[in-house]
């Protein structure tokens, strides 16, 4: 009998969650010709992406299949977005931006990782990366 209680709840959860998700089938950009990189979502369904080579972090609210620039280009010395976490228990939307250049061009900006507010994009702090390396992907353990 608990098995069966633990399956039923199990598939209940399964088919709620998939409910959610397809609310929105498509998300399109606002502006054309963007190349997301990195995708991270809260629990109430808004997507935040870092678009590579847009120099900015896209949003998606729960309630629009359209993102929108939520992190204008080149705040706070954003360059090369490439990895987002959004990290709702510390109210932060981590962000990876890293230099650009390299291979024989000039370095340009700095490697760091960015914490911005999820409530309304300021910026909470900025971190870089000691000799300019590269800032990828985020993990919160």
């Amino acid at each position: 009998m608990r098995y069966r209680s633990l399956c039923t709840l199990t598939f209940v959860v399964a088919v709620s969650c998939l409910a959610q998700a397809a609310d929105r089938t498509t998300i399109t950009f606002a502006d054309g010709r963007i190349f997301p990189e990195s995708l991270t979502s809260t629990k109430n369904g808004d997507l935040y992406f870092g678009a590579l080579g847009q120099d900015a972090v896209y949003r998606a609210t729960r309630n629009s299949s359209i993102a929108t620039v939520w992190i204008k280009p080149k705040t706070a010395g954003l360059q090369q977005v490439l990895g987002v976490f959004a990290d709702e228990k510390a109210g932060v939307l981590w962000v990876c931006a890293s230099a650009t250049g390299g291979r024989g061009a000039p370095v340009v900006g700095e490697t760091a990782l960015k914490a911005f507010s999820l409530k309304d994009a300021s910026l909470k702090g900025s971190y870089a990366f000691p000799g300019n390396g590269l800032c990828n992907d985020i993990a919160v353990a």
